[in-house]
């Protein structure tokens, strides 16, 4: 009895934290690669409608980081700070509940680093670049992964 106990317990843990961590290798590598080519409008819109839905927390980053972006196309001041309190509040929220989690912060470095200063999102930019510097070689990311967020660090520098 205490055996099979344990046995269930090994089994919900396992369940639980694959799914807490997205395992889903495959959409989340496509939306890596979607949000990286977005370059216009379209590719944005394309972007939000085809990944709205997802409910993984580092989805959901990517999500709030392209809702910001809708602001570069909307001409309505007011809507243009609505997408991005919206987004930031996401993404705070996010790496609040996952602070260590490399990606997020990689997202919110782009975010950063890529907005107009009279916002005033730019606090994170040193740290996250940290973080990120210190534990990129030892992440669990697949190289090309890595050397995109390497590049796109550099660049932003």
């Amino acid at each position: 009895m205490l055996f099979r106990g344990l046995i269930m317990f090994v089994f919900l843990f396992r369940f639980l934290n694959l799914s807490s961590q997205c395992d889903e290798t495959l959409r989340l590598d496509s939306l890596r690669n979607s949000y990286h080519t977005i370059s216009d409008k379209q590719s944005l819109t394309d972007f939000l409608q085809k990944y709205q839905s997802d409910t993984c927390f580092v989805n959901k980053v990517y999500i709030a980081s392209a809702t910001m972006m809708k602001a570069q196309y909307t001409f309505l001041p007011n809507k243009k700070w609505s997408y991005f309190i919206k987004g930031k509040k996401i993404i705070e929220n996010t790496i609040a509940s996952h602070p260590e989690n490399l990606e997020l912060r990689y997202i919110r470095y782009l975010i950063q680093s890529n907005i107009p200063s009279f916002l005033g999102y730019k606090s994170n930019i040193d740290e996250d670049l940290e973080y990120i510097s210190s534990h990129l070689e030892d992440s669990i990311y697949n190289q090309d992964f890595k050397n995109l967020i390497l590049a796109n660090t550099i660049k932003n520098k």
